[in-house]
């Protein structure tokens, strides 16, 4: 019997005859192992020998170096020769196949070859670059004979996985929601990218970033070049300065493919800010009531910001005479050193009575430093009133002659835009100041088309322009600022439908536009503008007024009173319009005047005045009605005048007479506190016309331009006693 001991022996002693022979190898199969052994025989006494132990690990597995040390992300490829020895099968798949790394890149993975001694691995479409990559065979992927399977291989020198060329931008880092004037936080970064996605480390190219979606108008500040480091450039301090929902921002660089980033909002800052806005004067005549002085609370860059709790802010005036300031208009009542401004409100009014004749003294309004608001001051000078007449400087030739134009005061400059002459339509303009008697034309790049009739207010840094015609009515616009001397687009979404011939009224943070004269027919509703969110408002259409022309309206400071006008006939009735309620109230009939269109209207600060010679009325919200005012010394009955609110008189001048429609060239001054008219000086008043446009300055009210059968480009000032 045969036995194998743990010496490798056979037992007995195996004999071979074979006499003058060579002993030949013999394979000898043993049923009780379980694999073939190989075994050569040799001569030792009586006894057989084994050469060869028996394998207990299974097939070795060896892995080559890479075929090259790095790879370039996504585009290249890298091969490891993988070398079995004794192996009889092999079953080496991709997923076999262990890749690690110390910046998480990742590789494409496939094997190829047949037989039982190598296979080649290839990594392709590697990312993230930068990072090193390393490989190694999983156990069990080949077996020998007897069934046993391989081990796990050592892993193979790493390979750097490499960007590839510079081919876009993109953001890794999104612009996030913000508040207007602050810098967007956190810091936005742009990426240099391989066509993969992969940051390109070494790339410094410049980066510029700019507005795509613009909703609000806003201009983007900051610096918006930077120089990638490290294939990133970071964009500190970008601070948008208008509110609204749905901006986005491109990146762009030379040669690259540029990017879009996500929508973010702008939304308000927190009031920082106590200023003096619209129309406040910046002279006054001396002893008399002033026109309302209005003061704002802001964001650090002038966007309307409602307080929280209600705030006293007191009032001051330096120089060597007393000034007196009251909360109510026509500086009635006792006065005060303190006015307010409402919880979650914006605004605080108040009138001003200076007794002495100065040069200019600083008005002062303050919070105090606990209200973290810093001081509004106004400069205001005080003259004499003169009753007189001057004439304004020459228009300069860039400012065409012209009727039909519009105008507001800046509270230094009148501003005059638009209108129409034999020669067609206009869209120059100028700005006029007083106080040098000098003329500055206006830019017209981005300047609405030319037209005559637009819509025009003041909202206390810019001036709206909008609707109109030129044949055809229009419903567009821009802003214009003097500061800068640029024009900014409106947006037409939701606006009110193409018109003319209606009164726009500011509100303080709204223009608001009701009826008027479309496109062949006279048309009702409206829309409320707000321009620091570049937005319209389609106001509700019940209650409101019918569908008309050439009406007047006034601003209460809470609501818009319009009345009169032309439908399909002469109106005179009339609607008031809440802004915060979106809702319209009738005006009373009762007491109302005649029918009448293309009158003028002002408000008092508790009353408005209607007044175009045929009727002289004034409308008292307070009790909704109405009161019939003398015209006992008035001038003659009107239409297409000049009217101005100085603060405690009422001025007229020039227009068309109604009954023989002549242009005038005469005016008058009314005072509703005495219910009594005075007329004006004709000693150096303009030359009689209708369409005569103008602003009331504090101290004088301005005209300019209009129509007496000839177009004019000249005006006067006048100023009352």
């Amino acid at each position: 019997m045969l036995k194998w001991y743990s010496d490798h022996q056979f037992t007995p002693a195996l004999s071979i005859h074979r006499a003058g022979a060579h002993l030949p190898a013999i394979l000898i199969r043993l049923p009780s192992l379980a694999t073939a052994l190989s075994l050569a025989l040799v001569m030792t006494g009586c006894q057989l020998k084994l050469n060869n132990a028996l394998s207990e690990t299974g097939p070795s597995v060896t892995v080559s170096e890479p075929s090259s040390n790095h790879v370039q992300a996504d585009l290249g490829e890298v091969t490891y020769t993988v070398t079995y020895a004794r192996a009889s099968n092999i079953t080496l798949t991709a997923s076999d196949i262990i890749l690690s790394s110390d910046g998480g890149a990742g590789c494409t993975k496939s094997v190829s070859g047949t037989g039982t001694t190598t296979r080649t691995v290839t990594l392709t479409h590697c990312t993230n670059s930068g990072a090193a990559v390393e490989m190694k065979i999983s156990p069990g992927t080949a077996a020998d004979r007897n069934g046993k399977r391989s081990v796990a291989s050592p892993t193979a020198k790493p390979v750097l996985v490499l960007a590839g060329p510079p081919a876009k931008v993109a953001f890794s880092i999104q612009p996030s929601n913000t508040s207007a004037g602050q810098s967007i936080n956190p810091t936005l970064v742009v990426q240099i990218q391989d066509a993969g996605g992969n940051r390109v480390t070494s790339s410094t190219d410049s980066v510029t970033v700019s507005l795509l979606a613009n909703p609000g108008t806003a201009t983007l500040a900051g610096t918006k070049t930077v120089n990638a480091v490290n294939g990133e450039a970071f964009f500190t301090g970008l601070i948008l300065n208008r509110i609204a929902s749905g901006y986005t921002i491109q990146a762009a660089s030379a040669g690259l493919t540029s990017a879009t980033s996500s929508s973010f909002n702008v939304v308000l800052g927190s009031p920082t800010t106590l200023s003096f806005i619209e129309n406040n004067p910046n002279s006054l005549v001396r002893s008399r009531c002033s026109t309302v002085f209005t003061l704002q609370t802001s964001d650090s860059i002038g966007n309307i910001s409602p307080i929280g709790s209600s705030l006293a802010v007191n009032l001051s005036a330096n120089g060597s005479g007393t000034a007196l300031f009251y909360p109510t208009p026509l500086c009635t009542g006792a006065p005060v050193t303190q006015v307010s401004i409402p919880s979650s409100g914006t605004q605080a009014k108040f009138y001003m009575n200076y007794d002495t004749a100065l040069a200019s003294i600083t008005l002062t309004a303050s919070g105090g430093t606990s209200s973290g608001l810093t001081d509004a001051t106004r400069p205001v000078s005080v003259a004499n009133g003169t009753n007189s007449w001057t004439p304004l400087a020459a228009a300069p030739g860039g400012l065409p002659i012209r009727y039909f134009t519009s105008s507001v005061w800046t509270g230094t400059e009148m501003i005059v835009w638009g209108g129409n002459n034999s020669g067609g339509y206009l869209n120059s303009g100028a700005r006029y100041n007083p106080s040098t008697n000098t003329w500055t034309l206006m830019s017209a790049v981005g300047a609405p088309s030319a037209r005559a009739y637009a819509l025009m207010v003041w909202t206390g840094t810019e001036a709206i322009v909008w609707g109109g015609a030129a044949g055809t009515p229009f419903n567009d616009g821009a802003l214009y600022n003097p500061t800068t001397d640029t024009w900014r687009p409106m947006s037409s979404t939701n606006a009110p439908s193409a018109r003319r011939n209606t009164p726009p009224i500011w509100t303080g943070t709204e223009m608001i536009v009701s009826a008027g004269y479309g496109n062949g027919s006279n048309v009702s509703g409206g829309g409320r503008y707000n321009p620091t969110t570049n937005t319209w408002t389609t106001m509700s259409t019940v209650g409101a007024l019918s569908a008309r022309r050439n009406h007047s309206a006034v601003w209460t400071g809470t609501e818009y009173i319009s009345w009169g006008g032309y439908g399909a006939t002469y109106l005179n009735d009339g609607a008031r319009y809440n802004p915060t309620t979106d809702s319209w109230t009738a005006i009373t009939s009762v007491n109302a005047p005649a029918a009448d269109a293309n009158n003028k209207a002002i408000w008092t600060g508790t009353d408005a005045i209607f007044w175009s010679g045929s009727i002289f009325s004034k409308y008292t919200p307070g009790t909704n009605s109405w009161t019939t005012l003398s015209s006992v010394g008035a001038p003659v009955a009107r239409y297409s005048l000049l009217m101005a609110w100085t603060g405690s008189e009422m001025i007229v001048y020039a227009g068309t007479n109604s009954s023989t429609f002549v242009q005038l060239a005469d005016g008058g001054r009314y005072n509703p506190v005495t219910d009594t008219w005075s007329l004006l000086p004709a000693t150096g008043a303009p030359a009689a016309r209708t369409n005569f446009t103008g602003v009331w300055t504090g101290t004088e009210m301005i005209g300019w331009a209009g129509y007496n059968g000839s177009y004019l480009n000249d005006g006067g000032r006048y100023s009352p006693p």
